[in-house]
């Protein structure tokens, strides 16, 4: 996924056209050192594209949300709930690992959103991230969407 400067993002096959007023941020990755088995240091990246439309946040997620980048997440998502949207999507496709401090981070969004009068919308992501939900119990706690339908 890529974001050029007049707005245009590569996305899979196709691209969009984002409103230079309307983007957020641009995908930054956050970098964090984490320790993993066998290896003394490894680097867990992070990347973040948020978006708004009228009364709906979408966050596209990349690469890596673990405990070591759960706070750049939380962050992002704070900042988006502050302005009291109707939806929060989490456009999980481009994700390629999640831990459990990621999943209570959704649980906890969900929850305060809903409390809010709003609600948080999943696309989901790779089986593996998907997985995950599966065996913590938690797949049937959050609201799934198609990829095509988090633009309109």
């Amino acid at each position: 996924m890529s974001l050029s400067l007049d707005g245009n993002m590569a996305l899979g096959t196709g691209s969009i056209t984002w409103p230079s007023s309307n983007l957020r941020s641009v995908p930054v990755l956050s970098s964090a050192h984490r320790l993993v088995p066998g290896h003394s240091k490894a680097e867990s990246a992070f990347g973040l594209l948020s978006y708004r439309a009228g009364s709906r946040w979408t966050l596209v997620l990349q690469g890596e949300l673990d405990i070591a980048t759960v706070a750049d997440f939380e962050q992002h998502l704070t900042d988006a709930e502050l302005t009291r949207p109707n939806e929060v999507v989490l456009d999980l496709r481009d994700l390629d690992f999640l831990d459990c401090s990621g999943l209570h981070s959704f649980v906890s969004a969900e929850k305060r959103l809903r409390s809010a009068g709003g609600k948080l919308l999943l696309v989901p992501g790779s089986t593996q991230i998907q997985r995950l939900f599966e065996v913590t119990y938690v797949d049937s706690f959050f609201e799934y969407v198609e990829p095509h339908g988090i633009w309109s």
